[in-house]
């Protein structure tokens, strides 16, 4: 009779991701309640079911065809939506922090360095290729989303898992950054035109500082580092590992990168450090991804001897 090894699924990345989750979870909900701030967590829990509900058969039907780096990858699908809403309730507790805003501090940075936003802006809008720039900006959301379900469903366990390995580094290497050295926008900094949306996080910002209870807009409520420049170099390299989008994914980093000048909506100083940060977090996700591998290469050749030394037995 013909048995097939059965082998080990990473479970070490799934621990890593419910003590992130958990942890940034355990926080946000503390601070909530410590501070009376009411949560509704009854639709992002909704949200986890379903998800997972949704992927769980392809799970199934990976395990029983004995595709285990199919298995892992279509896993990390449920992970990063839990983990996307950690990010919400965490940002939200942490415009609540209400330190003081840096805005002078990042606006007289970007004097220094001698870039000037407001005449970027002005620029883009008398420009074919500022105004091609100031559209890729609302792609993000898609250009995420696409980063994270491409290597999940191809099968691509290692892109899949760095991709989010990366974004957990990221966003904790993120959260004493922005929390103690929070920020508007440009705009606040260098008193020139600003959106209407870009007026109205401005208000709900001071809103906040001034004893608001109101919830924030989240879109664009972190300033410094730029999770728009992060996000964007992380879903190019994950869509990177399929030749075929190599091309396209670098041009729309690139663009969605500029957008966060053009449109105004981040100081030189955030786009920088949002570099940075992204080329760190994915340095540390591939290093952590290889520690990984050797685990589960450790797993199983001891399970595989295990199995001779029982057949001979």
């Amino acid at each position: 009779m013909r048995h097939r090894i059965q082998l080990p699924v990473t479970w070490r990345f799934h621990l890593l991701m419910a003590v992130a989750c958990g942890c940034l979870f355990l926080f946000g909900t503390a601070f909530s309640l410590v501070r009376h701030i009411p949560l509704d967590m009854g639709p992002n829990v909704l949200l986890i079911f379903i998800t997972t509900a949704v992927i769980w058969p392809l799970v199934v039907y990976h395990r029983e065809q004995n595709l285990p780096d199919r298995m892992d990858a279509a896993l990390t699908i449920p992970w990063g939506v839990t983990f996307g809403l950690c990010i919400i309730l965490i940002v939200e507790v942490s415009a609540r922090f209400c330190f003081p805003l840096r805005d002078i501090n990042y606006g007289a940075l970007d004097s220094m360095l001698g870039v000037s936003i407001p005449a970027i802006r002005q620029w883009s809008l008398h420009h074919a290729a500022g105004r091609i720039a100031n559209a890729s900006y609302p792609l993000l959301n898609w250009f995420l989303l696409s980063a994270l379900l491409a290597p999940a469903l191809a099968g691509r366990a290692v892109a899949a898992r760095v991709f989010l390995l990366a974004n957990v580094i990221a966003f904790v290497i993120s959260i004493p950054i922005f929390t103690l050295w929070p920020a508007i926008g440009p705009w606040y900094a260098f008193h020139s035109a600003a959106s209407p949306l870009q007026l109205g996080l401005q208000n709900e910002i001071l809103g906040l500082h001034n004893g608001s209870s109101q919830i924030p807009h989240l879109g664009g409520i972190v300033c410094f580092p730029s999770f728009h420049v992060i996000w964007a170099i992380l879903a190019a390299w994950s869509l990177s590992t399929f030749r075929a989008m190599r091309i396209p994914a670098a041009i729309l980093c690139t663009l969605i990168i500029c957008s966060t000048l053009t449109t105004g909506w981040h100081y030189f100083c955030d786009v920088l450090s949002g570099c940075i940060i992204a080329v760190i977090s994915l340095l540390a996700a591939r290093a952590l991804e290889l520690w990984l591998q050797r685990k589960a290469a450790e797993d199983s050749s001891k399970q595989q001897a295990v199995q001779a030394q029982c057949a001979v037995s």
